[in-house]
């Protein structure tokens, strides 16, 4: 069993370096579309994982969110962030707020914040609130990636309300 989780977290940190580069959304056509949804699902599992404390890759989740709401991108690259950004805080996100709040959370390097990120690197309150602005402009473009965004940021509203 522990050779299947290492396995998983193995693939995901894989196909990040992929999706980082520009791999997985620079294909065309029908393979663009299937390796997107296969990044969504991937993110959506390890964030269902967590959520269940049957794995604590919390700096995944950092990870996802950091490249959606941390860095600039646009066109299909926004479109998927956003998507996974959804899912790490829909499946993810009790246990992402939960270990915000908490008050021995220390600044480590492999949480560094993206370009447009200036605060601790950590898990902190400072850096929830950012995230919740950044939702807030992206959902003020409008269209499907605002609408996504704008979901996403109603449920973090919830969550600090729970």
């Amino acid at each position: 069993m522990r050779e299947a989780w290492n396995r998983t977290c193995s693939r995901v940190i894989s196909r990040r370096a992929k999706y980082a580069n520009g791999n997985l959304v620079n294909p065309t056509g029908n393979e663009a579309e299937e390796k997107i949804k296969e990044w969504i699902n991937l993110n959506s599992f390890v964030a269902r994982l967590l959520s269940i404390s049957l794995a604590p890759w919390t700096v995944l989740g950092v990870w996802a969110l950091r490249d959606a709401l941390e860095e600039e991108s646009s066109g299909r690259k926004v479109e998927c962030d956003i998507a996974v950004a959804k899912e790490w805080l829909q499946h993810g996100g009790p246990v992402l707020r939960q270990q915000t709040l908490a008050a021995e959370n220390k600044e480590e390097r492999i949480m560094a914040g993206g370009t447009l990120y200036q605060g601790p690197a950590k898990l902190c309150p400072e850096r929830w609130n950012f995230w919740k602005e950044r939702l807030s402009q992206i959902s003020d473009q409008g269209g499907d990636v605002g609408k996504v965004a704008s979901t996403t940021k109603t449920a973090m509203d919830q969550l600090e309300d729970n």
